[in-house]
């Protein structure tokens, strides 16, 4: 900073040159208030710093450190522009007072050259009023739209009719695959149990066909055994053609021992095939025939013949 101060021009020092201006304009301050305002400024830069109030008190007499501060404020914003040149020191400082950016306007529209102190500070009070209005007026367009986004952004939002219609259709859709979905499962566990049981029926007709199997294997040896009890009745029948006692009880005996079940065999006649159970009808009928023909032959009557006496 000293260096700053020492520095000289022409002999003088700069701090020493703007004192000499600060004199001359101080003088003549009605015509020159933006070039003095410029000028505390640049002394503000460089005098040390708590020892400004005293370098204006030597340097601008009868200036106050308040009055710089509005001289310094209006050199910097009206200082270089034509409408603010010849507007009284008073004027200028109560139009300090406008909002940022408002001060073309407000010269626009007042002639404030021709106005009084007390005129231009109405009509600054007036346009700050107006200006503090329009703020006002935005800030709560601003807060009105904030709690528009808040609601809508809390509410949900609103669906086209046309969409809602695709969605309906989509939702019916899922429906009915899901209906489908359980329709097809329901039928999947309906053939399991179907095949389970068919499987089961299967089973039992396998083990009802392995018992006929063995029935007929059965039958076959019985048969095959009244065959031989037959040829040895054959055999044993005497040479005359009549059967002795003996010889049928023997072959009585061996048939009832080996066609003895043939009358109860209900359950497995009933689950037999109509062609297997003609093959034993055959056979029964050729027994009910030999029987119904014993039967007549035991019941024959032997007639002796009787000489009848005609005289």
């Amino acid at each position: 900073m000293n260096e700053i101060v020492n520095t000289t021009q022409g002999g003088m020092t700069v701090l020493d040159q703007l004192a000499e201006e600060a004199q001359m304009y101080t003088r003549n301050a009605k015509r020159n208030l933006f070039a003095l305002g410029r000028v505390f400024i640049e002394a503000k830069k460089l005098v040390p710093h708590g020892e400004f109030d005293r370098w204006i008190a030597e340097n601008a007499e009868g200036t106050s450190r308040r009055e710089a501060e509005s001289l310094m404020a209006a050199a910097l914003r009206f200082d270089g522009r034509p409408e603010f040149e010849g507007i009284g020191q008073t004027s200028l400082f109560k139009m300090l007072a406008l909002p940022e950016g408002t001060e073309e306007a407000f010269v626009a529209e007042h002639d404030v050259k021709a106005m009084t102190t007390r005129e231009v500070a109405e009509a600054v009070k007036k346009a700050r009023a107006e200006a503090q209005a329009a703020i006002d007026e935005a800030e709560a367009a601003r807060r009105a739209a904030e709690a528009r986004a808040e609601e809508l952004a809390a509410r949900p939002p609103e669906i086209p009719e046309e969409i809602k219609g695709r969605l309906a259709d989509q939702k019916a859709e899922i429906e009915r695959l899901r209906e489908t979905a359980s329709d097809a499962v329901e039928d999947a566990r309906k053939l399991r149990e179907e095949k389970i049981q068919l499987e089961r029926d299967a089973e039992e007709w396998e083990q009802d066909l392995a018992a006929q199997q063995a029935e007929l294997d059965r039958t076959k040896d019985e048969l095959s055994a009244m065959k031989s009890a037959q040829a040895r009745g054959e055999a044993a029948r005497p040479s005359s053609g009549d059967v002795t006692y003996d010889a049928l009880n023997c072959a009585v005996r061996e048939f009832m021992g080996a066609a003895a079940r043939v009358p109860y065999m209900h359950t497995t006649f009933g689950g037999m095939a109509q062609a297997e159970k003609q093959r034993y009808a055959v056979l029964v009928n050729m027994i009910e025939d030999w029987a119904r023909g014993a039967r007549q032959a035991l019941e024959s009557i032997t007639v002796e013949e009787v000489t009848i006496d005609e005289g």
